[in-house]
């Protein structure tokens, strides 16, 4: 008696094909490299659990921490996604909020400042001096200007500059584990 008869190969075959084309579709997806706004939500995410924020600072008494955006949003739903909770019974530690008015920024614990407000940047970070808002950003020369890490494509890879002069007079304290992985910025004359 045979175990593959001619009826039951008209079954098997496309079933084979279905099954092999399922796992091509995977590998495939598997292969796909994050994009660069993958990579640097994932940045943005990964620097909460680096950085110590003041005892009087809102996430510090335990409400969730806000990721800011101000300016265009080059993230769209990837931010949203990164920071979801990943399980039902996690509480929402991560927030993300997109903000209009400048004045609203003191709002974030961590500020992603988009390329589109360069211009506006010294009027951003003067108003957030006194406050321990982390300020992140990808336009040229971000840490140079006062910023606090400037995110950058490197030989195709999203490496980091820290401004800890910034970082310090904001009242934050960062890990040795993230500044072994940036490059440490100085800005003569401060």
């Amino acid at each position: 008696m045979a175990l593959v008869t001619p009826r039951s190969r008209e079954f098997l075959v496309p079933l084979a094909a279905l099954i092999l084309a399922g796992v091509l579709q995977a590998v495939h997806a598997a292969a796909v490299p994050p994009t660069e706004y993958e990579v640097k939500a994932a940045y943005l995410y990964n620097f909460s659990k680096f950085i110590e924020w003041p005892p009087n600072a809102a996430v510090a008494t335990h409400a969730p921490l806000v990721i800011g955006v101000v300016g265009d949003d080059p993230f769209g739903p990837v931010l949203d996604e990164t920071v979801r909770p990943k399980g039902v019974a996690d509480e929402p530690r991560l927030v993300v909020r997109r903000f209009s008015r400048l004045e609203d920024v003191v709002h974030a614990d961590i500020l992603f400042i988009s390329s589109s407000e360069a211009e506006r940047l010294p009027q951003i970070l003067k108003i957030l001096d006194g406050a321990s808002v982390l300020t992140v950003g990808e336009m040229e020369r971000f840490a140079e200007r006062g910023g606090m890490i400037a995110l950058k494509v490197e030989d195709k890879k999203v490496r980091f500059d820290i401004n800890l002069d910034s970082v310090r007079r904001a009242n934050l304290r960062l890990s040795s584990h993230l500044l072994k992985l940036a490059r440490i910025v100085d800005v003569p004359g401060k």
